[in-house]
């Protein structure tokens, strides 16, 4: 559809209950436009005698978002904007600009980069009085479709100030706020860096997610390295430790394979490393939808074993845009979830996938009465709380709240159950290392929120 036939089609919306068409023309809205072409209209004042419309006008280099208000057919001006939008000049073939008025609340939306990285801004503004002000601000970042959740931006009008419509811009906006300018691109030059300094140390194959240096072991030599390396062909990530010689060149240390998965949600943007005095930590960023989880597994090094153990686990959960962490923290340490080898660990203590995910969680079998129950069950007593995970969505997929489990967070008592190959009763009140699979306990017989198919059961000290 042409933009002039596109304009009449909306001109044509504009018949309402005591209000001729003839009182707003084509005519009218040109006048605001400056002679150019209007892309389109929007706004309460279209189905009404008496409300606000949104005209934009597009050239190669800006898109100007024009406001005014119609008083049973008479339009006016209300202010005019040209700097917070870009043109498709600007944005490329890639990149795209709109906006609209719905109620009270005028959008600025545009996408910005490439298959490879692009970010979704979206500008918010509020009607108050006669004027439009700054009302929030988001920003999400993804590579190849898997959002960077480092990169997710959140702004209000109480870290700005009030900023009018007319006069405002993204950069005005950011600024005010103390913030930086999306960008999809942004870890690329760093990751460069990393990859030409560690070249020889990466796999054929494989890409470096992250990386960082500092002190290892304690001993003399204080820029050993940890790489966090990825492979598109590969399942898992592979995280190398690297020991600095006193020739300052590197000797591979151990290595881990299994403790991070590459899907379609993974974004080597969500990863990253600190090195200090014997310990590291990675950090992951995991999201389901628009909420996600900041996960830190930090190991230290055994100077009798020789190796890093799991010293904590934390996760902190974010809410949406929320930039401040919900008070459902996890904090686990060896009391919790034992020793593990760095090069063992497959598993995060306490948060686990549904199936077909595997669980690994330590804890005591015991029998357990419930009111429904013709006999006592089987549970599993966990050592820590279990927080049963809905899978990572993709770019652009949405949970199916019929279909889907939802996650559940802190349980601390599974009903347990195998099939022949474990008689349970063997187990009874004693400390356990279980693998298996979790999903939602929700017909009659299951009596706990999470259920634990046990496929592996063996003895801890």
């Amino acid at each position: 559809m042409s933009n002039r036939n596109f304009l009449l089609f909306l001109l044509s919306l504009l018949v309402v209950p005591g209000m001729a068409l003839s009182q707003i023309t084509e005519k009218q809205l040109k006048r605001f436009s400056g002679g150019k072409e209007i892309q389109s209209v929007s706004g309460p004042g279209l189905n009404s005698a008496s409300g606000d419309i949104v005209i934009t006008v597009e050239d190669d280099d800006e898109l100007n978002m024009i406001l005014v208000h119609n008083d049973n057919g008479k339009l006016s001006l209300i202010a005019n904007n040209d700097g917070l939008l870009m043109g498709s000049g600007m944005l490329g073939n890639s990149g795209g600009s709109s906006s609209h008025l719905e109620g009270r609340f005028l959008h600025a939306d545009y996408t910005i980069g490439s298959n490879s990285g692009f970010s979704n801004i979206s500008m918010v503004f509020e009607k108050r009085g006669d004027s439009y002000f700054f009302s929030h601000y988001h920003s999400q970042t993804y590579n190849y479709g898997a959002e960077n959740y480092f990169a997710r931006t959140a702004i209000t009008e109480k870290q700005t100030g009030a900023i009018n419509f007319k006069d405002a811009t993204e950069a005005a906006i950011l600024e005010k706020a103390g913030k930086q300018e999306a960008d999809p691109f942004s870890s690329y030059s760093f990751i460069k860096k990393g990859f030409d300094k560690f070249s020889d140390w990466i796999p054929s194959g494989y890409e470096l997610a992250s990386y960082a240096e500092g002190d290892l072991n304690g001993d003399l030599y204080k820029k050993d390295a940890v790489l966090w390396l990825y492979s598109k062909d590969e399942d898992h990530c592979l995280i190398q430790l690297l020991l600095q010689q006193k020739s300052g060149t590197y000797k591979k240390s151990v290595s881990n394979k299994m403790l991070f998965d590459v899907d379609e949600s993974f974004n080597p943007a969500n990863t990253k490393i600190v090195v200090k005095n014997r310990f590291f930590t990675l950090e992951q960023r995991v999201g389901n939808g628009a909420d996600f989880d900041h996960r830190y597994f930090t190991f230290k090094y055994n100077t009798e074993a020789k190796n890093w153990l799991l010293h904590r686990y934390d996760v902190e959960h974010y809410v949406a845009f929320n930039a401040v962490a919900g008070k459902n923290v996890t904090h686990l340490t060896i009391k919790e979830f034992g020793l593990w080898d760095f090069e063992k660990l497959n598993f995060a203590p306490g948060d686990y996938f549904y199936d077909p995910g595997l669980a690994k969680i330590t804890g005591t079998i015991i029998k357990k009465s419930f009111p429904d129950a013709t006999d006592a069950v089987f549970v599993l007593k966990a050592d820590y709380p279990v927080n049963a995970l809905a899978l990572p969505l993709g770019y652009n997929e949405k949970a199916d709240e019929e279909t889907d489990a939802p996650t559940i967070r802190g349980e601390r008592e599974l009903q347990a159950f195998s099939t022949d190959k474990f008689n349970l009763n063997n187990f009874m009140n004693k400390k356990v290392l279980i693998e298996g699979k979790i999903f939602r306990g929700q017909t009659r017989g299951q009596y706990t929120q999470l259920i634990l198919e046990i496929e592996e059961i063996r003895l801890q000290r």
